[in-house]
This record gives C-alpha cells, structure tokens and sequence, in this order.
C-alpha cells in the first residue's frame, strides 16, 4: 500500500520485482517521491500484527503518456523502494504478463485492496478480495462511450454488485495462467463502484508492458 508520511493508506501497489513497485500515475500526480511510503504484506490497514515491510520511495516514474489522449489512458508508474523488499509468505512478488496473452471477455480475475465498501462508504480494517470477470472491448465501449483507450481493460459484472471503488487505485488485478497470477491490471477508474451496466476499469499492463520493462531497466 501507499502511505503519507503520517502513516494514513490511500493507493494500492504491486510488487513486480524486489526493488519496483507498479501503482496508478493518478496515485502519485502531485507527490514526490519523499512524500510517498511503502508497506508491504500488510493485512490490517492501519494495525501492525508483524507481517509488515517498510520503504521509503526513492524514484518516482510516471507514464509520459498519461491522460493523454484521453483521461487516465496510461495510468500507470513505477515507483522504486529504497531497498529491496524481503520475500516472504506475505510478501511475493506478482509475475508480469511477459509471455501470456492480455486475458480475453469472461476471464476471471481478481482485485485486492484496502477501498471503500461501496461509493462513498465504509472502509474495511482488512484487506478484501474479490473476483471479477473481464468484460470484453465492445461492452466496456458501451458502457464508456468514446472513453476507454487501447491502456485500459475493464472487469466487472454487467448487474453490478462487486468492483473496486475509491481507495483501491493503483492496487492489482491479477488474472491466472497455466498455475500462475499475472498482474493484468492497475485499479484506475469507474463511474461511481459496483453499478449495473459500469465496470471497473483498469490500466491494461500488457499493453504498457514494453515501458515498465524499459523503466525498470534504465534506473
């Protein structure tokens, strides 16, 4: 997760390489990167129980593209720790999607995080998860019209009902092949959590896959 000096979570992150956190760009728009802190393998939002790894951000890496040429299209970033994360039970690192295909309409994924409840409610203490299935092009365009880019995919159930909403930005969506998890997606928008004929959308990282390969290389 991601967390102001004072401790407070507002943004998720994904671990891809011991050093290198994946986040959404709209997470870290007006942030420095001594502004921003790192916790891995927590459970409870705010609670210590001993799991838990801290970093402080010693790069931030933002897609040039981003919300251009639309809004949230590319939103993606790369944050560096600094140091590298200690790999444990509670602390893995999600494969990136070299070598597999971006996950077609109706695959099942799933999205973890810290987000409120529902559109402007409760936040939980413990980290949730949930399922969703990728709705396919012609649907997300549907519900978005003349909105979604070729750097989002969309997840999500056509009568609403499960999503992830405000607080779970930049958080995975992780979609399973061949016995793995592959983080497919990055938590970026939606209109309002969980409502019918809305899905959520996320940033497509096998589209964005060949700048976090060149990022994470050149720094």
């Amino acid at each position: 997760m991601l967390r102001t000096s004072s401790g407070f979570p507002y943004c998720g992150g994904t671990l891809v390489a011991p050093e290198w956190l994946v986040t959404a760009a709209h997470c870290i728009e007006t942030q420095t990167a001594s502004s921003v802190f790192v916790r891995l393998g927590a459970y409870i939002r705010t609670a210590n129980v001993g799991t838990e790894q801290d970093f402080r951000v010693i790069k931030i890496i933002k897609h040039p593209s981003y919300n251009n040429p639309k809004r949230y299209s590319h939103d993606i970033a790369l944050l560096k720790l600094d140091k590298p994360a200690a790999l444990d039970r509670n602390v893995a690192l999600a494969c990136l999607p070299q070598n597999v295909t971006a996950p077609g309409d109706n695959t099942k994924c799933w999205i973890t995080g810290w987000g409120r409840l529902s559109s402007g409610g409760g936040t939980p203490d413990k980290l949730q998860q949930a399922s969703v299935p990728i709705a396919g092009r012609d649907r997300c365009d549907k519900a978005y019209p003349r909105r979604i880019h070729d750097s989002m995919i969309c997840a999500g159930l056509d009568q609403g009902g499960i999503d992830s909403c405000q607080g779970d930005s930049g958080g995975p969506m992780v979609c399973k092949d061949g016995g793995r998890y592959y983080l497919q997606g990055v938590t970026s928008w939606g209109y309002g959590c969980a409502s019918p004929g809305k899905f959520g959308v996320y940033a497509k990282v096998k589209f964005l896959l060949p700048w976090i390969n060149d990022e994470m290389k050149n720094n």
